[in-house]
C-alpha cells in the first residue's frame, strides 16, 4: 500500500492555533480534544487521502472531515499538503476567492 507524507502548511498550523485559542477560552478539555482529533484524523491522510468535496475538486483540492472541521488539502506526488482548518459552517469555497488557498 502507497504511504503518502503529510505536511501542514503554516497557514493550517495558524488555523488550529486559532481553533486551539478560541476553544482554551470556553473549555480547556475539548480545546485538547478538538485539536487531538484534528492530528489523528490528518494522519490517516498518510495511507488513504481521497476523500473529496465536489465543490473544492474543482480547484483541485479536497476535503478531511474531522468533527466540524474540514482540513482542505491538495495531493501532489506522495505528499498531501494541508491548506487550512475551517469550521464546516464556514462559507469554505471564499478560501479560493480570496486567494488564499496558494500552492
Amino acid at each position: 500500500m502507497k504511504r503518502y507524507k503529510v505536511e501542514l502548511l503554516p497557514a493550517a498550523w495558524h488555523d488550529i492555533e486559532e481553533i486551539s485559542d478560541y476553544l482554551i477560552g470556553k473549555n480547556v478539555h475539548a480545546a485538547a480534544w478538538i485539536i487531538d482529533l484534528l492530528l489523528t484524523e490528518m494522519g490517516k491522510l498518510t495511507i488513504m487521502p481521497y476523500f473529496r468535496d465536489e465543490e473544492l475538486r474543482r480547484h483541485g483540492y479536497r476535503a478531511l472531515v474531522c468533527g466540524k472541521y474540514l482540513c482542505i488539502y491538495k495531493i501532489v506526488d506522495d505528499t498531501v499538503f494541508i491548506y487550512h482548518v475551517v469550521h464546516g459552517a464556514r462559507n469554505y469555497p471564499l478560501l479560493y476567492r480570496e486567494e488564499t488557498l496558494q500552492d
